[in-house]
């Protein structure tokens, strides 16, 4: 057998196959020997997707034992791939709880039913230009009235912005790298993970899955070297370690919808622009019409910090946080205020200070779009550089905006 499609409508196959799932056309040449049970075969082929708009195009080049008709209509007998390059748009249609976006590169061996087949090999996404992510392993794909997925894992780059293509509410950047193992329905796959990177590192435990315009995430686990400087511009450099829990649904459908759902985070000693936090915890619930802080505290051998309360989403009603900072000894926080300067333009002068100790009250009133932060400041036996007084009191108000930042400060100082 030497056949070239140039094209060939799949719609002539459907007498050998029972409800074909796919719609399009076919390009390529399949060069074959032997009974249709036990066809070795050499394909080199593209398809066109007529059933996807855009009509995306997927390749697969290689040889193996195909075996056609019976009760697995079309089965893989250690067929090996050397080429193929996807879209992920394409598979979505045979199973649609595959909600990633983009294309996938593959290189290995299929074995096994069509609707039961398992892929080893080397596993490569990218959605447009920019960072691609790349994993080696086995995986078992079953599509069923529910689909199924076994796969084990070993990534090599797991990009976080190529990901964040799909689902806009991922806020981290960068890479990682490490063991993955998922087990289960699309729509509950169980999940194990153990990944790092020059981010920190993360084990994590839980059950994630694919609704119809969502994804349901439910994980615990622990962390450890994190920096959050690597993820937000605004942050100081960290070193972040503790547990964490999460039970989030994430829009796939609407970017624009907000994720929902409940975080906790417990941190254990680590550190935060050089000083050392004792422990820290943070509690949030995450609703459509508002950022609840259910807790937030932050435990410092010369400090504590508490706030609760909430935010509104943007073109929601505001709310407003509140929050305390007690501050026993300034001079503890020395480091941040370096680190401050520094981001500022300001140089690095350890003997500025600051000294003395104090308590400030605040609050942040709005939405998480448009807010306004709110301060009262007593400090007591103040100095900073050669600047000092006996007491110190401040108010201010600080409210970024589209046309610039406004900032009111009234100070009192005895000296």
């Amino acid at each position: 057998m030497d056949i070239t499609a140039e094209p060939l409508d799949l719609a002539l196959l459907a007498p050998l196959m029972d409800s074909l799932p796919l719609r399009g056309e076919l390009r390529g040449r399949v060069v074959g020997a032997g009974p249709l049970s036990a066809l070795d075969l050499r394909a080199d082929l593209a398809f066109a997707d007529a059933a996807v708009p855009g009509r995306p195009t997927s390749s697969i080049a290689g040889r193996g034992r195909l075996a056609f008709g019976g009760a697995e209509q079309l089965a893989f007998r250690r067929f090996a791939i050397g080429r193929a390059d996807l879209s992920l748009a394409t598979i979505e249609r045979l199973a649609p709880a595959v909600g990633l976006h983009g294309r996938v590169a593959a290189e290995g061996t299929l074995d096994g039913p069509w609707r039961d087949a398992t892929f080893a090999g080397a596993l490569t996404h990218r959605d447009g230009d920019g960072p691609a992510s790349s994993a080696r392993g086995w995986a078992r794909l079953t599509l069923a009235d529910t689909v199924r997925l076994v796969a084990d894992l070993a990534l090599d780059s797991l990009s976080l912005d190529d990901l964040a293509r799909t689902y806009p509410g991922i806020p981290l950047h960068g890479a990682v790298a490490g063991q993955v193992h998922v087990e289960g329905p699309t729509t509950a796959l169980a999940l194990e993970v153990d990944v790092a990177g020059p981010a920190g590192r993360v084990e994590a435990r839980g059950t994630v899955g694919a609704l119809e315009s969502a994804a349901s995430v439910q994980i615990r686990g622990r962390f450890e070297g994190v920096d959050l400087a690597r993820h937000f511009s605004w942050a100081p450099p960290t070193s972040l370690g503790g547990t964490f829990r999460t039970d989030l649904v994430v829009p796939t459908a609407d970017t624009l919808a907000p994720v929902t759902g409940n975080v906790q985070v417990a941190l254990e000693r680590s550190k935060a622009a050089g000083v050392t936090l004792q422990r820290a915890g943070l509690g949030l619930t995450l609703g459509t019409d508002a950022i609840q802080l259910d807790t937030l505290y932050l435990d410092h051998p010369g400090a504590r910090v508490d706030a609760v309360g909430a935010l509104g989403r943007p073109g929601s009603p505001p709310a407003q946080v509140s929050f305390t900072v007690r501050i026993d000894t300034m001079v503890s926080l020395a480091p941040v205020v370096r680190w401050w300067r520094e981001r500022n333009g300001g140089g690095d002068d350890e003997s500025a200070g600051p000294f003395g100790d104090g308590r400030l009250v605040g609050s942040i009133v709005g939405t998480s779009e448009r807010w306004e932060l709110r301060g009262d400041l007593h400090v007591a036996s103040f100095r900073y550089g050669s600047s000092g007084a006996r007491t110190l009191r401040a108010e201010g108000v600080y409210a970024p905006g589209e046309g610039g930042a406004r900032l009111r400060v009234a100070v009192e100082a005895e000296s």
